[in-house]
């Protein structure tokens, strides 16, 4: 016991002079460090804002990287630095694999899927999506399902007023409706999912209340949280953005000629998982913030609130993958021919047909397809509500499209339309730059390395580039780094984007893990982009202060964004 005690003294010793006593400014650079609890202090003071503080870390480091310290020796290093990337993701590949300490913390959740895979499992699935992206059929089918979404697909809200409207209906309608209601999470379960769930008395309660301010024309709550009318015709909508509406499932499970229907009264199921998807990525997320590395297998093997929410979330996940999967083995048995859907083609190789790994391919792609674009999109348009200017050169130059093609406003833009559109793929990419779906991407040493700018990592060292700040690194982009101008993204001489080094811009990855999906996430994305504003205006109240960012598997914003609406004249 008095051992005990020791440790606990030593331990906490350094974190109480840390938080309570005065400190001068300190001009250390890098993670700073102190005995015993190595740089651990900082992060737990700084967890709530991660990512603009490592942001003034790196940014402080002569080469934009620095060596955090935990307890035991286990040394991690964050990069900002593009020949670092370069080095991990291209010239020493092999070197820094995910590793089994990162596949560990995902593994509940994602199983060995392609984003949490290494060697020969890795390879296999990457080479297996390649033949599929890379087909022209694919292109296609994104262009006609994204035109689907947009034209002919249900809209759904708790409010009955949208039930079975199209996008743009849904928009029209919320523009000249007197009553002021909230789009809010469009998947919400219709009345018979939400009859599936366990209620108690709070919850009939809160169902009770919500209705009672359904009614009032003034005001419209939802999960607690108020909106007041502003006037005239508009109405505030919380639209979140992020996986519940824009593409609905676009590239979710279409790809394996599965569709969920998720947003209508026969997608009770398709509902539930995305609530569960969303839980589940939230909740494991946070074991990369652990103050000690295995605390999160404590808490699951305790099963406290958290993790018992993690596990039946997890359940909900692996139920609806694992319907996908025998929907698309149960068609080909039928017909006896299988289709040439993403699926059927892991179904088809026999090393990885198992039940288990098809499951964890379908929700890799889910996670891939689903999250990251939505979560661009929402940030893209709070951007674009504080830059009317550059709303103004998209409009622009969606007007100039329409008079070269021939199409009239409402018109779904294809693909050759969209190819025109240099401005809207540069503001789209000014928006990834600074706010990148995947922020921070996290590998293992699997020997000792000297990174091209002198920084050492040992074997077995945590490693990781963290594209948030490298968006933000004035040594890349220049003065005004944080400045959210999509030009620098234009060619001056002929007019048209400019791409950049996937090192210097590693929004999409690079090397060889380089994203298969970038095309047509770009598509989805400018598809949707164009046909809203074409004929809507997006405002966001309180545009000034930035959302609260949410760290999940993506980076979202927390309780998702509220929008103004109201058509463009």
């Amino acid at each position: 016991m008095e051992f005990l005690i020791i440790i606990f003294f030593l331990v906490s010793l350094p974190i109480f002079i840390f938080f309570i006593f005065p400190r001068k400014p300190s001009s250390h650079i890098g993670f700073k460090s102190y005995p015993i609890v190595g740089s651990l202090p900082g992060l737990v003071k700084n967890r709530h804002r991660f990512l603009d503080w490592t942001v003034e870390i790196l940014s402080g480091c002569p080469t934009q990287a620095a060596v955090f310290r935990r307890p035991g020796n286990r040394q991690f290093v964050m990069t900002a630095n593009p020949a670092n990337v370069e080095f991990m993701l291209k010239t020493k590949f092999d070197s820094f694999p995910k590793g089994e300490r990162f596949i560990s913390l995902l593994e509940d959740l994602l199983g060995r899927g392609i984003f949490n895979s290494d060697g020969k499992m890795w390879w296999k699935q990457r080479k297996t999506a390649s033949y599929e992206f890379s087909t022209r059929s694919l292109r296609d089918f994104v262009m006609t399902n994204a035109t689907v979404e947009i034209n002919t697909r249900s809209s759904f809200s708790h409010n009955s007023l949208f039930n079975h409207t199209t996008c743009s209906s849904l928009f029209t309608k919320a523009c000249s409706s007197p009553k002021l209601i909230t789009v809010a999470r469009l998947s919400s379960p219709p009345p018979k999912a939400r009859r599936c769930h366990h209620r108690s008395s709070s919850s009939t309660t809160h169902t009770k209340k919500r209705r009672e301010d359904e009614e009032d024309p003034a005001k419209v709550r939802d999960g607690g949280e108020s909106v007041t009318k502003v006037g005239g015709r508009h109405m505030v909508a919380r639209v979140e953005m992020d996986s519940r509406w824009w593409h609905r499932q676009l590239e979710a499970t279409k790809p394996f000629n599965v569709d969920a229907a998720c947003l209508g009264d026969g997608g009770a199921d398709g509902v539930e998982f995305m609530r569960a998807f969303d839980t589940a990525a939230t909740i494991i997320s946070e074991r990369f913030q652990s103050v000690t590395p295995y605390s999160w297998k404590i808490k699951k093997k305790l099963d406290i609130v958290s993790q018992k929410l993690l596990r039946e979330s997890i359940v909900t996940v692996h139920k609806f993958a694992d319907g996908i999967v025998r929907h698309t083995i149960d068609q080909a048995r039928s017909s006896n021919n299988m289709n040439e859907d993403l699926l059927s083609r892991f179904i088809n190789i026999e090393e990885m047909n198992s039940p288990e790994l098809l499951r964890d391919i379908v929700i890799s792609f889910i996670l891939a397809g689903r999250d990251t674009t939505s979560s661009a999109l929402s940030w893209f348009f709070w951007l674009l509500s504080k830059h009317p200017e550059v709303e103004n050169k998209i409009i622009q130059e969606l007007n100039s499209v329409r008079e070269r093609t021939g199409k009239r406003i409402g018109e779904v833009y294809g693909y050759e339309e969209l190819k025109l559109m240099n401005y809207l793929h540069a503001a789209i990419t000014e928006s990834l730059r600074l706010y990148p779906p995947v922020p921070v991407e996290i590998m293992s040493c699997v020997e000792d390395n000297l990174l091209p700018d002198g920084t050492f990592v040992g074997k077995s060292w945590g490693t990781s580039y963290n594209a948030y700040a490298m968006g933000r690194m004035e040594s890349i982009w220049g003065k005004g780094c944080d400045r959210f101008d999509p030009a620098r993204w234009i060619d001056e001489t002929n007019g048209g984007f400019r791409g950049e080094n996937p090192y210097k811009f590693p929004v999409f990855h690079a090397g060889l893990r380089m994203c298969l999906g970038k095309e047509m996430a770009y598509i989805q994305m400018k598809s949707i982009v164009a046909a809203v504003l074409d004929r809507f205006v997006v405002e966001v109240p309180g545009k000034k202060e930035r959302p609260e960012i949410l760290l999940s598997m993506t980076l979202r914003i927390k309780g998702g964004l509220f929008v103004r609406i109201h058509e463009r004249t």
